[in-house]
């Protein structure tokens, strides 16, 4: 037999039901006369007293599978303050776990010495327990087998398993308190138990996984190539958010939940990386999912990541907010993944960066499959998208990206506005705007401080832009220059040595203008999708490897079993 533990870091809760004695400030075994006082307290882990958790003190190597509870006599709740307190003459060394009945943090005391002397624990912190799940073959008996972990009231019987593939089954031990050393071993209601791992520690909210020889976990490696014959990367880039498109050809859809919970990716020392899943449609057998990478390797082809599915619980890891974090410099990250009945539906829209910027549904029709996922149709009459004011937006640098389709030319089509008003020729104050010229020119403009000239007037010419054509855009401002890129390539550029003047105060659009001012008629008819803004200018080289990696045909990442 051998055995692996793979971590995950994740926020799991586990609601641990409790039974607790009348009178929670003083716990007794009942009986006998009692010789040894032993106190502690418990606070949560965000500092507060664990006031009503529950207190249970086990024998170490007490058996939970097979032996009666009524030796786990000495159990209580906290008070007001967090403390417990024993009484009790038994002797010999006990571990001391508590668990809150509502936030379902937990915590374990271990190697307690009842020697005959009071003893004062002093504080413990409840924390976010773990989980770890045994994959076993269909082979195995399971009329009267368990998991248990010897020390603890925690075990798991393997007839309540669940099927894993074809010829494996998982159980799952719920509600483990983190950074406890333990043992996890296996055994039958009759003989001694098997160890299958000692010196166990998992950390808050981890999932791990132990599996008996026969058993392969089903995973696929995945590739990044940034030669010249992939994405032709020359500089490194860091945090960067990588768009792994999923086929039927490279996963079985068939073998994973129905929304993907069940999938994590781990680099390549098998620590878990961040990850959202943006789309996944089991039926079609597609699957778009950003993940966080820690590093884009210049002018090379390695394995980057592992995918593993189905031992873990069924429990959404996937966030947003990870990916694409405000510590990275994001402030709005919309897939355009979402649509609702009707318009003026509030939040629609959701912004996958931790400012949580969600956007106003003012759009007729529904989102749609377009260049990752699903993205956003805009009819070039009513439609727009409406976000409020938010100080996230009050950015000194900018980057903003999204792929395009236009559908017609020749007039003026707003597609984002982060401007208060428009003024002439066409000019903008308090802010910038990124919009279609009557000259057929995709421009980024912007003015600078109130009562100067300073402005931004940056554009890609009508010759390089294709209608009814996907195209991916960006456009960057570093206090210094401004630049305009078209499907990874920087088209032109303008110095700008001055600060952007970004007013508060009024909403935001996408879609449309913010305000009527200068005329109506500006609404934009064509598709968008994956719209980003960041307050950081990111390089030419983290522009040109977004394009690589998310337009058609894309050599930059590939999978293998």
């Amino acid at each position: 037999m051998r055995s692996g533990i793979k971590l995950y870091v994740c926020l799991l809760t586990a609601i641990y039901i409790v039974s607790c004695i009348n009178n929670p400030g003083d716990l007794t075994g009942g009986g006998g006369i009692e010789t040894v006082a032993l106190r502690g307290t418990f606070f949560t882990s965000d500092g507060y007293p664990a006031r009503s958790a529950e207190v249970v003190m086990v024998r170490k190597g007490f058996n939970p599978a097979t032996e009666s509870t009524d030796e786990l006599k000495y159990r209580g709740a906290t008070d007001s303050a967090g403390s417990f307190h024993f009484t009790c003459k038994d002797t010999g060394f006990f571990n001391i776990i508590a668990s809150h009945p509502e936030s379902g943090e937990k915590a374990c005391i271990q190697d307690v010495n009842l020697d005959g002397k009071d003893i004062e624990l002093g504080k413990d912190t409840l924390k976010a327990p773990a989980t770890l799940s045994f994959i076993f073959p269909d082979s195995l008996d399971v009329s009267d087998g368990y998991i248990c972990i010897p020390g603890t009231d925690i075990f798991v019987m393997l007839s309540e398993n669940q099927k894993l593939t074809d010829s494996s089954r998982v159980v799952i031990l719920q509600s483990i308190p983190a950074e406890m050393s333990f043992t996890l071993s296996l055994g039958r209601n009759t003989g001694p138990m098997t160890t299958l791992e000692e010196n166990l520690v998992l950390m808050p909210g981890e999932e791990s996984f132990c599996f008996l020889d026969s058993i392969e976990l089903p995973e696929r490696k995945i590739f990044l190539n940034t030669t010249s014959t992939g994405a032709n990367i020359t500089t490194e880039l860091f945090s960067f958010p990588l768009l792994l498109k999923l086929s039927s050809a490279d996963i079985p859809f068939n073998e994973i939940d129905k929304n993907g919970s069940s999938l994590r990716i781990f680099n390549t020392t098998g620590i878990p990386v961040p990850f959202q899943i943006e789309y996944w449609d089991s039926s079609a057998g597609t699957a778009s999912i950003w993940v966080l990478l820690d590093t884009v390797h210049t002018n090379r082809d390695w394995r980057a990541l592992t995918l593993r599915w189905g031992v873990y619980a069924h429990k959404d890891h996937s966030v947003g907010g990870k990916v694409f974090s405000t510590g990275n410099g994001f402030t709005g990250v919309w897939h355009c993944d979402s649509s609702a009945d009707g318009t003026a539906n509030p939040a629609v829209f959701t912004d996958a960066s931790g400012y949580g910027n969600h956007g106003t549904d003012y759009i007729s029709s529904d989102s749609t499959v377009y260049m990752i996922g699903r993205g956003q149709n805009f009819n070039g009459i009513d439609d727009y998208i409406s976000f409020p004011d938010d100080t996230s937006f009050l950015i000194k640098e900018i980057t903003c990206s999204f792929w395009f389709y236009i559908r017609e030319s020749g007039r003026e089509q707003i597609i984002i506005d982060w401007a208060e008003k428009w003024g002439t020729n066409p000019e903008f104050n308090d802010g910038w705007a990124v919009f279609l010229h009557t000259n057929g020119g995709l421009y980024f403009s912007g003015s600078g401080a109130q009562g100067t000239t300073d402005s931004i007037n940056c554009h890609i010419p009508s010759a390089e832009i294709i209608t009814d054509k996907w195209h991916y855009y960006a456009s960057t401002f570093d206090q210094q220059k401004a630049r305009v890129f078209l499907d990874g390539r920087e088209i032109s550029s303008v110095s700008a040595a001055f600060p952007l003047k970004i007013k508060s105060g009024f909403q935001r659009r996408i879609g449309t203008q913010v305000k009527d001012n200068g005329g109506s008629g500006r609404h934009f008819n064509g598709a968008l999708d994956e719209i980003r803004i960041s307050g950081k200018a990111r390089s030419a080289e983290w522009i040109r490897c977004c394009y690589e990696n998310q337009r058609e045909g894309q050599k930059m990442v590939r999978i293998e079993k």
